[in-house]
């Protein structure tokens, strides 16, 4: 008697724990905006995520310069990514030799962070042109183990 007790009121708090979270979803999306946020941008931009806050890394080739309007593009498989440049945009080369924007070629390879814009969108905050480094081996050298 005892467990079909325990059975019944484990069974009612699970529907009432079931009931508040679905009222508290519909109160959730029936809320007025507060004025913190922008009642059009959380209509219309529910499905976007919002631009980004900090610097997210980028790699690929180039597959256009356009000097005039300070932008170069890297294409993916899916799509085709556009990059700004500003003068407070870092450029440099492999190496560590400062660069501009005419030292970007087509089909040259670059990676760097960039600032989310909006859809295929980006600002650069550092452009690093050419491949990228390979490190000294750390490797011990043959013939010589670290045990003898």
């Amino acid at each position: 008697m005892l467990k079909k007790t325990m059975f019944a009121v484990i069974c009612a708090v699970a529907l009432c724990a079931a009931n508040v979270t679905g009222q508290a979803k519909t109160a959730a999306k029936n809320a007025p905006a507060t004025s913190g946020s922008n009642a059009a941008g959380s209509q219309a931009g529910e499905n976007t995520p919002p631009a980004s806050t900090r610097p997210i890394p980028y790699y690929g080739k180039v597959g256009m310069v356009d000097k005039a309007n300070k932008t170069f593009t890297i294409e993916g498989k899916k799509s085709t990514r556009t990059f700004s440049t500003t003068d407070s945009t870092k450029m440099e080369k492999t190496g560590g030799a400062a660069a501009t924007l005419d030292d970007l070629k087509t089909g040259e390879y670059v990676r760097g962070s960039a600032m989310k814009k909006g859809e295929g969108q980006y600002q650069a905050v550092s452009v690093k042109i050419g491949p990228k480094e390979q490190k000294a081996s750390t490797a011990q050298p043959q013939g010589k183990s670290k045990k003898q």
